[in-house]
């Protein structure tokens, strides 16, 4: 989307890790019988060009350091996750 000649103006995206954390959180939510929604939505955000150019991004990394929403999820963590993770 960045190169001078791109046809892109904009798109819109999740982060693929974002997502792939969720999918096992939800799954071990299940596993430790919580009770979680049967749709979760990761509101995609759009990304155009120009934030791109602006923004200097050139990765994924600088993408999320600029634009947090494409970060974490909050949905289906639980406390004991967090005592988990902090272990």
């Amino acid at each position: 989307m960045i190169q001078p000649d791109s046809p892109w103006e904009a798109t819109v995206a999740t982060d693929s890790y974002s997502v792939g954390r969720l999918a096992v959180r939800t799954a071990a939510a299940l596993v430790a019988g919580e009770k979680v929604d049967k749709y979760l939505l990761v509101r995609p955000e759009l990304i155009t060009r120009q934030f791109l150019l602006e923004n200097n991004i050139t990765n994924m990394d600088e993408l999320i350091k600029a634009l947090p929403a494409l970060g974490e999820s909050s949905l289906n963590w639980f406390p004991w996750m967090c005592t988990l993770v902090q272990q």
